[in-house]
């Protein structure tokens, strides 16, 4: 693979989630090989901060790896989770954001938990395994 002087694809994401750019994140997560669960989730977020139209494709496509990828969510979770990202859907950021911090804390999905809290500081919680649960 060559590499730019801008460094790699990841890094290049990363930066382009920073930047709060819909249109260039969006570019730099199509050079990555693989878009992780928790970089989907940031995207979601991002392009609810941006009124972006790729908001809901996005949150229900995210939502189908959510319960695909994560072995210990239930559909009573999965359906929470739906739930939430309806909420985030209709405006309500604040408790959308805790409450699906609150399911993917529950259900082990701590790296979920930190991307959430990085995209979303209004929601930040510990993962349970540093509060020591």
């Amino acid at each position: 693979m060559f590499v730019t002087s801008q460094g790699a694809p990841y890094a290049r994401f990363k930066r382009a989630l920073a930047s709060g750019c819909p249109l260039v994140a969006t570019a730099a997560a199509r050079e990555l090989p693989r878009v992780r669960l928790e970089d989907a989730l940031a995207l979601v977020l991002l392009y609810h901060r941006a009124g972006d139209r790729r908001f809901e494709r996005a949150a229900l496509r995210f939502h189908a790896r959510l319960c695909a990828e994560t072995p210990a969510i239930t559909l009573a979770a999965g359906a929470a989770a739906l739930q939430a990202l309806a909420l985030l859907a209709r405006g309500d950021a604040s408790r959308a954001t805790a409450m699906l911090a609150e399911i993917l804390d529950a259900h082990g999905a701590h790296q979920l938990v930190d991307a959430l809290n990085e995209q979303a500081p209004e929601a930040r919680r510990q993962p349970a395994a540093q509060r020591g649960r």
